[in-house]
């Protein structure tokens, strides 16, 4: 037992009789993730390795994930005590871009007898995250909750930060804005908006830009436009209008009244260039004259030899302009 107990107090004691001694790299840092596409972010790793003493540093490179030397940074490089730093703009040693990727970079070190071998993960990314899903919808022609005239939905494809703006009629300028927020890759981001500026006054209305912007850690950004209808009031005609034929208009606001019968109502038809939500235009040429009536009577004949599929209906009443499809309900 006596010598049991010896032997294993020699071995407990023999790191603090021989104490190993520290490596010579004492740190060895690293950018892990650069997006060199000149937009000023991001645009170079920056590297720093610390010497304990002084040494060589006889490699420092960057390797891709199949194990290819993309760019060699340093060989046989002397360098003193203390911090050594380095920096790499994401070419290859052919002066080209290296894609988009995981890549390490890959340090030796050597000072007397002693090497030291580590290695840091780098990402390269110069793209935008995609988005899988960019849509909005309506009110005048989707069911939403009111006060919502807008209900914009994203679905990014990698993790992003979403920002929904309604912008001004030029595109310039921002009416109104949400976000950024952050959103895991494939979950949904939905903004409901209810046609107000940022000072909380209503627009006028009528079409509206949306854009869509997704960004990711890099600041890479992708940007889609859909478009709304801004109309501050709903309308459907109450039954399949046919070339030729009358169709009756109800109206309501947007938080779901009807107007007073007495209402001044103007209905007006239009070719369909489109349809909110897809393209930046939706009325085409004007179609037949306008008819000014009262939303208790407001009845629209259908000019022949049209579809109504191929036509809008815009009613503009007290503090709206609603959009119509006057085929009527499927």
């Amino acid at each position: 037992m006596l010598a049991l107990f010896v032997f294993a107090l020699g071995v407990f004691l023999l790191p603090f009789a021989f104490p190993t001694p520290p490596p010579i790299v004492t740190r060895f840092s690293g950018s892990r993730l650069i997006s060199p596409n000149g937009d000023g972010h991001r645009e170079v790793a920056r590297i720093s390795v610390r010497m304990r003493v002084p040494g060589t540093i006889t490699l420092l490179e960057v390797v891709s994930s199949d194990g290819t030397t993309v760019r060699t940074l340093e060989t046989d490089t002397p360098v003193r005590r203390g911090w050594f730093r380095a920096s790499w703009g994401g070419r290859t040693d052919a002066g080209e871009d290296a894609p988009d990727g995981i890549y390490s970079l890959r340090l030796r070190a050597k000072a007397g007898e002693k090497v030291f071998r580590t290695s840091r993960r780098i990402v390269i990314d110069r793209t935008g995250p995609a988005l899988a899903v960019a849509e909005a919808a309506s009110a005048g022609l989707a069911d939403l909750s009111a006060p919502a005239q807008c209900l914009v939905t994203a679905v990014p494809d990698g993790d992003a930060q979403i920002t929904f703006a309604a912008l001004t009629a030029d595109g310039a300028g921002i009416l109104r804005a949400s976000g950024p927020r952050p959103v895991r890759d494939g979950r949904t981001a939905r903004w409901s908006w209810d046609g107000t500026r940022r000072d909380g006054g209503a627009i006028t209305p009528g079409l509206v830009t949306l854009e869509i912007r997704a960004a990711d850690a890099a600041r890479n950004a992708t940007s889609v436009r859909r478009t709304c209808w801004i109309g501050n009031a709903v309308g459907r005609v109450t039954r399949p209008g046919r070339p030729g034929t009358d169709v009756r208009v109800r109206l309501r606001t947007a938080a779901g009244a009807a107007y007073p019968a007495r209402t001044r109502v103007t209905l007006r038809l239009y070719r369909r260039a489109g349809t909110p939500g897809g393209g930046l235009r939706v009325l085409g040429p004007r179609v037949a004259r306008a008819v000014r009536t009262t939303a208790g009577d407001a009845v629209l004949r259908l000019p022949p030899g049209i579809p109504a599929s191929a036509l809008w209906l815009v009613a503009d009443v007290r503090g709206g302009r609603a959009l119509i499809a006057p085929e009527g309900p499927r």
